[in-house]
């Protein structure tokens, strides 16, 4: 009887030991495989809520700025990635514009303010002069990954200065040039915003998200009016680093397109692409302005000679065709420069009554009755066009000798 008891305690104790030793290696199973959730507390239900494994896609959100102290980096890429040939001119095609009604209460909406001036008494003159702020807000923020972020913290230091400095220098050239023209009474400042995608894919998600995604494969960068938003790529060159002198030129495009915006609203094609191009090109030359050799007019039109005739720019026509299309630009561009340095009275009257039709653009009829009422413009500007392209000739041939 007592050995009967004796192994039945034992066995007892057997039959714990194992429960025992297969509970243990059970829990040390689960605690080494098991990962929690990740929660969060719903701010005002104080709840917890489970956070999905996968997150759905964050809309574009744009944060105020923040100051980022960490050192600033320059995301460097794959020189062999396939990149696609781009037309700085894809984004804004040649087409009469004709904004719908909710266009333009929408351009109507933007809140616009008087140039701020300061009025100083001159003691030599006797008169009290006014002294006008150039200062416009601009909000230049990059997109990476869907996360916006200052341009320090994307671009190197001087890049960054870079950027900042063409985008302020074409705003205060804009401001100097339109008082000369139209006096500083008559211009407003806004809010401009400026987004630089960091990469293609970013470019493409900006535009399919603004409704542009025909011009992913081939723009430079663009303005929207419907957002008043400026966007450019980062343009990079054969080897996969960055294209300044594009780069930069095509930010100085699109921030023109802005400040124009602000001033007019929309405008007939001929002069917000003339004025952009302007502007741009001052940024791609040592030589500001409509100055440039027989070869670079040949490569922006296609090797036609002069300019169009005005009428063409203005109405549609053959000259229309997209395979022209580097030729309406550089037309645009020749004109521009023409009224700017030859002919400030012309472009006044044109500014103004673009300006009196704020956010609606002006009647082609009026502009061409304003610009050329005896059809003789475009013998001076075939005159000026010669001039110039012998001008730069004889510049160049002259450096080649004083280097010598």
């Amino acid at each position: 009887m007592a050995d009967s008891n004796v192994k039945a305690g034992f066995s007892k104790a057997y039959i714990f030991i194992a429960v025992l030793l297969i509970s243990s290696i059970g829990i040390v199973i689960f605690v080494t495989t098991y990962k929690p959730k990740k929660v969060k507390i719903d701010v005002e239900t104080q709840e917890l809520v489970l956070s999905p494994e996968r997150p759905e896609p964050v809309e574009y959100e744009e944060p105020k700025p923040v100051v980022i102290k960490e050192a600033p980096t320059l995301k460097r890429y794959d020189a062999e990635a396939k990149k696609p040939k781009l037309d700085p001119h894809a984004p804004h095609p040649w087409l009469r514009v004709t904004p719908s009604s909710d266009d333009i209460k929408a351009c109507m909406a933007i809140e616009r303010k008087k140039l701020p001036y300061t009025e100083v008494y001159n003691p030599e003159s006797e008169q009290i002069e006014k002294y006008y702020d150039f200062e416009l807000p601009v909000r230049i923020l990059v997109v990476e990954d869907g996360i916006f972020k200052n341009l320090n913290a994307h671009f190197e230091q001087d890049i960054a200065e870079q950027i900042e400095s063409v985008v302020n220098k074409t705003i205060q050239r804009m401001f100097i040039d339109y008082i000369r023209v139209l006096g500083g009474h008559s211009l407003y400042v806004a809010e401009i915003k400026l987004w630089i995608a960091a990469t293609d894919s970013d470019y493409a998600d900006i535009l399919t998200k603004i409704g542009a995604e025909d011009h992913i494969e081939t723009s430079a960068g663009l303005y929207s009016p419907t957002k008043h938003l400026a966007i450019s790529r980062t343009r990079l060159d054969y080897r996969g680093q960055i294209d300044l002198t594009s780069f930069l030129g095509t930010i100085a495009h699109e921030t023109a397109h802005a400040f124009n915006f602000i001033q007019f609203g929309y405008m007939n094609r001929w002069s917000t692409e003339g004025i952009a191009e302007y502007y741009e090109y001052q940024f791609k030359t040592r030589y500001p302005g409509y100055f440039m050799s027989q070869k670079e007019w040949d490569d922006a039109t296609g090797l036609v000679y002069y300019p169009l005739e005005f009428d063409k720019l203005l109405t549609e026509n053959e000259s229309w065709k997209d395979e022209n299309r580097g030729l309406l630009y550089a037309s645009a561009h020749a004109y521009i420069d023409y009224f700017q340095k030859d002919r400030p009275d012309l472009l006044k009257q044109i500014l103004d009554f673009e300006q009196r039709q704020l956010c609606r653009p002006a009647r082609r009829e009026k502009v061409a009755e304003i610009v050329d009422p005896h059809n003789m413009l475009f013998s001076d500007i075939q005159t000026r066009h010669e001039r110039l392209m012998r001008d730069y000739e004889i510049m160049i041939e002259q450096r080649k000798l004083n280097n010598q």
